[in-house]
């Protein structure tokens, strides 16, 4: 049901009041992997192969672009769920619709997944039955997690981010992926910084703790997830060389800052990988020691 079902926000058109006091709040591999072999002394060889990776989903806001990595093997259901209203588009043209920033003796979060933009009218997104909450690692900075109410097995749709570190939240809220790269961080903190204002009494109860990039309750205000979409794992072999330094091996990763394991072995067919450099962000990484004889190398993104 649309939240406003003859109103436009462009109709309003008002400036709204920023709201500074203080607001009450609901707390609501197996690897895909690019292989490289050198054969020491003698030859390079390029070498690929796929398989299973955590999953990577791009939230593309107005504000730039998101990529988060989710805990496939550690939160299977509430990624399973998460997932399934990404491949339904329902995270599309959707909002942020509340952020707690303003209030630094608060949690540090923003919020969204709970409803979506059609013209100028602001309409529920439909949901699924909820999930039961699954135990999760701490709520830390740049994580993302599942909204609910007071029942601890409630969440549905919604999703909050971890601007900072939140510790009152651990053990209650099931965190399920972190925002990869930089980039990513330094948008969660642009959404982060974006001005609250309380309208509620244009839109409701529930938007007390509205973002708006000016004061003015009108679309192009909002700050919105236009597209969420799975990104495949595809990290690129820029370069290998053998030098009296080492074996070394370069590469790019897509999504950009995902970390990846070099692994080696003996055998280009059989044998054990060995993991040699394992959450390696930083493109390169060069085998000081390599063994005598042939060395076969990977670049596996866990």
């Amino acid at each position: 049901m649309p939240l406003l079902p003859n109103k436009k926000i462009e109709a309003s058109g008002k400036s709204l009041k920023a709201d500074r006091s203080k607001l009450s709040f609901v707390k609501a591999r197996r690897p895909s992997l690019s292989t490289t072999a050198c054969i020491l002394a003698a030859a390079f060889l390029l070498l690929s192969a796929a398989a299973h990776a955590r999953t990577v989903v791009r939230f593309s806001t107005n504000l730039g672009a998101i990529d988060i990595e989710l805990f496939d093997e550690t939160m299977p259901n509430t990624v399973a769920n998460f997932l399934s209203y990404v491949r339904g588009g329902n995270y599309t043209s959707s909002i942020f619709h509340r952020s707690t920033t303003y209030n630094p003796a608060s949690i540090q979060i923003v919020q969204g997944g709970g409803f979506f933009l059609s013209g100028n009218s602001i309409f529920t997104i439909p949901t699924a039955p909820p999930i039961a909450l699954e135990p999760s690692g701490p709520n830390l900075r740049g994580t993302i997690a599942m909204a609910r109410t007071n029942d601890l097995n409630s969440a549905t749709s919604q999703w909050f981010f971890n601007v900072t570190d939140n510790p009152g939240l651990n053990g209650n809220y099931a965190v399920f992926g972190k925002i990869l790269g930089a980039t990513g961080l330094t948008i969660l903190d642009a959404v982060g910084a974006v001005a609250v204002y309380d309208a509620s009494p244009q839109l409701g109860p529930v938007f007390t703790e509205l973002p708006l990039l000016q004061p003015a309750l009108v679309t192009t205000n909002l700050v919105r997830v236009q597209s969420a979409q799975i990104i495949p794992p595809s990290p690129r072999i820029t370069g290998f060389e053998k030098s009296p330094a080492g074996c070394r091996i370069d590469w790019s990763a897509v999504p950009s800052g995902r970390a990846v394991d070099i692994q080696r072995r003996s055998s280009l067919t059989t044998g054990s990988w060995t993991t040699i450099s394992p959450n390696n962000s930083n493109s390169t990484f060069t085998d000081p020691d390599p063994p005598a004889g042939a060395a076969f190398y990977r670049v596996a993104v866990p």
